[in-house]
């Protein structure tokens, strides 16, 4: 392992896995709620993600269909990290 493989323990509050603090955090909430309006698939994409923990990643009840749609939720190009990399 290497030093820098760990968030510090300096109880900083972006090292979450809650998408809508880290979106609240990053000063972005406005921004995607407004982009939501204009877009279905945005929004659709932000409904699918937003409840995701990082408890869910080992979640073995999680379906095929399930995972498939978080993926598609993420990366189409009305995907949550599309809007993201577009606006950091």
């Amino acid at each position: 392992m290497r030093r820098y493989d760990f968030p510090p323990k300096d109880g900083s509050k972006f090292y979450i896995h809650r998408p809508v603090e880290l979106l609240r955090l990053a000063g972005l909430k406005e921004s995607l709620e407004a982009d939501m309006l204009h877009s279905p698939l945005l929004a659709d994409s932000w409904a699918t993600v937003k409840d995701w923990s990082e408890e869910a990643r080992y979640d073995a009840s999680i379906s095929k269909a399930m995972a498939q749609d978080m993926l598609v939720a993420c990366t189409r190009s009305d995907g949550i990290l599309t809007w993201l990399r577009e606006r950091w």
